[in-house]
């Protein structure tokens, strides 16, 4: 892999990339260097990192062959900065990890964009936002696959308001999308074999003005769509 101008590769700092050796402190240096990362076509295998994307940067690969795998209970991906892009990977969880095993940890951070992202058996969500997002700063989703989120939700929107969800597809979760925010939008998404392909929640208070246009909800075993009453409503 070739190292490009202003970005760093794991490789620099000692990654093997096979899927079995431990490439923990390789991941962990990179992030530490506050630089963008780019990955290879390889596996790495990241369990007990620390740190985190920090602003302005972004963790991108080449596709379906640049796979973070972390087995232990913490995101294989932390966000902790805003304006962070995150595309072209493939992240690699376990059911039995924990409640922290998430795919993309997002946090309360704003203007961030996920594109062409896969996520595999997430301890608990695939991503998940958890901030109040100020108008127009929600993250954007897109073009992501979620697959058996069974303990949690492919993607959980818990208080992340004017998030934009396009072209996701959450498959076999607990929750295809869970919302508890408000001014969500979601286009042209699928939500099949979860038990709830929808769940819309009023916990965090600020919870009406949603949009869900265009989206296919097959086979999800409790319902469809769960809607608890809302502030506001959905437009």
């Amino acid at each position: 892999i070739i190292q490009i101008a202003g970005n760093v590769t794991l490789e620099k700092y000692g990654a093997i990339g096979n899927g079995i050796a431990d490439d923990h402190a390789a991941y962990t240096s990179a992030l530490a260097s506050g630089n963008s990362i780019l990955l290879g076509s390889k596996t790495y295998l990241t369990e007990a990192y620390t740190g985190g994307l920090a602003a302005n940067t972004s963790l991108f690969g080449t596709g379906s062959q640049s796979v973070l795998k972390n087995l232990s209970n913490q995101p294989i991906v932390t966000i902790s900065g805003d304006w962070v892009n995150i595309s072209g990977v493939n992240l690699f969880g376990t059911f039995g990890a924990g409640a922290t095993n998430h795919g993309i940890s997002g946090g309360v951070y704003s203007h961030v964009i996920i594109n062409d992202v896969w996520v595999y058996e997430p301890g608990h969500h695939g991503i998940v936002f958890t901030g109040n997002s100020a108008a127009n700063q929600g993250p954007s989703i897109s073009n992501v696959r979620i697959f058996d989120a069974v303990n949690g939700a492919g993607i959980a929107l818990d208080g992340s308001q004017y998030a934009t969800v396009s072209n996701a597809h959450a498959i076999g979760g607990t929750y295809g999308i869970y919302i508890d925010a408000g001014n969500a939008v979601v286009t042209g998404s699928t939500f099949d074999l979860n038990t709830y392909g929808l769940y819309y929640n009023s916990v965090n208070g600020n919870d009406g003005h949603g949009v869900i246009v265009g989206c296919n909800f097959n086979h999800n075993t409790v319902e469809a769509i769960h809607i608890e009453p809302l502030t506001n409503g959905l437009d």
